[in-house]
C-alpha cells in the first residue's frame, strides 16, 4: 500500500474565474502559479529573521514551514503540511504566514484564491495524488462556503486558535489568523469565523516602504479583475475586511 496516514494542517484554495479558462489561458495560469509558489519561498525567507527581530519563542521559528506539498485539481490547489499531532502551536503561525504570502503575491500576479484551512488528520497516496480523511473532508466542506477573497478556517481548526489566543503567542496570533465578525458567506449571511490575515502582507509592506496607501493599492489591484455581474459582492466583501483589518490590527 502506497498511502501513508498523516496529521497535520490541510488548505484546499478555489482559483477564483479559472474554471472558464480556455487553453491559452490555462497555460498562463500555471505559470502564474509556479510564479507565486516562487514569490512566496523568496518572500518567506525573510520571516525568520523578522520573526526573531519581534521575539518569535524559538520553538516556533524552529518549526516555520517549508514548500507545501501539493496537487492541483482543475481550479483548485491542495496544500498539506504534515506535524505532530502535539506540534499545532508551533507550526500554525508560520503556516498562517505562508499562507497569507500566497493570497497577496497570488493577486499581484492576477490570481484569486477563496479556500479553507483545517487540520487533523488525513491519508495520502502521493503517486495517485488521492488525499482523503477528516481533515481533507472538512477543508473541502468549507472551501466553497465563503464569498470574497482569503482563506476561512474551519470551526474545529478555530477552537484551537482559540486556546493560542489566550496563550503565549496571543501577541503574535494577527500576523497569520484573525476571528473576523463579519465572514461573508455565499448565501448572504454574515458569521464569525477565525480567517487568514492576509492584509497584514500588504498594509506592512506599504508602511514600511510609504510608496502608496494599502487601501488604495488593494482598491486597485482588485480592480484590474474582470468582475462579471452577480460576483461583485465578492469584491466588495473582500475590501470590507481588508478595512476592518487595519482598522482593528493595524498598528499592532
Amino acid at each position: 500500500m502506497s498511502a501513508s496516514k498523516k496529521h497535520g494542517v490541510v488548505v484546499l484554495l478555489d482559483a477564483l474565474g479559472v474554471s472558464s479558462y480556455d487553453m491559452a489561458a490555462a497555460e498562463v495560469f500555471f505559470k502564474k502559479r509556479e510564479a507565486i509558489f516562487q514569490g512566496v519561498e523568496i518572500a518567506f525567507s525573510g520571516f525568520h529573521d523578522e520573526g526573531i527581530k519581534i521575539g518569535l519563542p524559538p520553538n516556533v521559528l524552529k518549526m516555520f514551514p517549508k514548500r507545501s506539498s501539493q496537487a492541483t485539481f482543475g481550479d483548485t490547489v491542495l496544500f498539506e503540511w504534515e506535524f505532530a499531532v502535539n506540534d499545532f502551536a508551533n507550526c500554525i503561525l508560520g503556516i498562517g504566514l505562508w499562507l497569507n504570502l500566497f493570497i497577496h503575491i497570488g493577486l499581484k500576479e492576477g490570481l484569486a484564491f477563496r479556500g479553507a484551512i483545517s487540520v487533523g488528520d488525513y491519508i495520502v497516496d502521493y503517486n495517485t495524488s488521492t488525499y482523503l480523511g477528516p481533515a481533507v473532508a472538512d477543508a473541502a466542506s468549507w472551501y466553497e462556503k465563503a464569498n470574497w477573497i482569503g482563506i476561512i478556517v474551519t470551526p474545529s481548526m478555530g477552537l484551537r486558535l482559540e486556546i493560542l489566543a489566550s496563550g503565549k503567542l496571543k501577541g503574535f496570533l494577527s500576523k497569520a489568523f484573525v476571528k473576523y465578525p463579519n465572514t461573508p458567506l455565499k448565501n448572504s449571511q454574515l458569521t464569525e469565523a477565525w480567517v487568514a490575515a492576509w492584509p497584514v502582507i500588504l498594509y506592512e509592506e506599504k508602511t514600511r516602504t510609504g510608496k502608496n496607501l494599502p487601501r488604495n493599492e488593494i482598491i486597485s489591484t482588485l480592480g484590474q479583475f474582470p468582475i462579471p455581474k452577480g460576483t461583485e459582492s465578492k469584491y466588495y466583501n473582500t475590501i470590507n475586511f481588508f478595512d476592518w483589518y487595519i482598522g482593528v490590527h493595524g498598528g499592532k
